[in-house]
């Protein structure tokens, strides 16, 4: 029973170490893999800037909605280089927190996508941000008997632009940014010992503090990127209403894999391990069991 138990300890620590390792060198992975994605990406737009019709406001308009792609893959990197940095010392159990992380990845993977989509289909959509952007465009247009976009960005019409922008993007949904923000920090009050929604709700902390914290530095100079910020905490805050009806590590029966994100299976690792160590005390009774015969 003793040798068993110790097996059993043994292995635990081997396949949790395992695991530290190997999710350590897939968040490393994906961080180059996505930086190449985004150099990649931000070279195309600025070679397709430089043939732009900047005098069309609706050529413009779609580009600019291109250039949300650079800061998608940003808040990616972001959240990856998150996780490579939180501590993992308890070895013994890290099957089961790695894992955690590896579901708050996938979380995050798909906050992040959604939040880009919703960006896209605001922006393009003619009777929200399509109309608010094109409307001062186009009185500019009229009003100088043509439209150059770097004369537009200096002229009141862009400031007011601005203005009715800000407004949407702080008030488009049932409560404003700011409360949004307010109450996904309100998260951090929750004091659960599942291991699964604990790592989930520190990533959604994190998550909003980034986007909140980067609204406010991009609503000086970069209005496209600051829809992004916002739209990662209204994102957030959606995803976090039903956070205790989140899965635990503990149901993940096999490994699960979407695009760069894979999520190992705790549940595997630990059965795997009591499987083994019983096998080997089995071996050893019976080994000890005919020696003990022939003397």
């Amino acid at each position: 029973m003793v040798t068993w138990a110790v097996l059993l300890v043994c292995g635990v620590l081997l396949i949790s170490y395992y695991r530290i390792g190997e999710l350590d060198q897939h968040l490393e992975n994906n961080i180059a893999y996505i930086q190449q994605e985004m150099e990649t990406s931000s070279s195309e737009l600025e070679e397709e800037w430089k043939a732009l019709d900047t005098t069309n406001p609706e050529d413009v308009l779609l580009h600019l909605g291109m250039t949300a792609s650079p800061s998608y893959y940003d808040y990616l990197i972001d959240f990856n280089e998150y996780l490579k940095k939180k501590p993992r010392s308890d070895h013994l159990t890290g099957t089961f927190t790695t894992q955690a992380d590896e579901g708050a990845l996938l979380e995050g993977f798909l906050i992040i996508q959604v939040s880009h989509s919703e960006v896209l289909g605001e922006w393009h959509n003619m009777s929200e941000l399509g109309r608010i952007f094109l409307d001062p465009c186009r009185r500019y247009e009229n009003d100088n008997q043509g439209f150059s976009w770097e004369e537009f960005k200096n002229s009141d019409d862009f400031g007011q632009f601005l203005g009715e922008f800000y407004n949407f993007v702080e008030d488009k949904e049932d409560i404003s940014l700011q409360e949004t923000y307010r109450r996904i920090e309100d998260l951090g009050k929750i004091k659960t010992a599942n291991i699964y929604r604990k790592a989930l709700l520190q990533s959604y902390i994190y998550l909003a503090e980034t986007g909140y914290s980067k609204y406010q530095e991009h609503k000086k100079n970069d209005f496209m990127k600051a829809l992004v910020d916002a739209e990662v905490v209204y994102t957030v805050y959606d995803f976090s209403q039903n956070w205790d009806t989140k899965q635990t590590a503990f149901t993940v029966r096999e490994p699960f894999q979407r695009h760069i994100i894979h999520v190992h299976s705790s549940l595997l690792d630990t059965g795997f391990v009591f499987i083994f160590s019983t096998c080997i005390v089995v071996a050893i009774w019976i080994v000890l069991g005919e020696f003990g015969k022939r003397v």
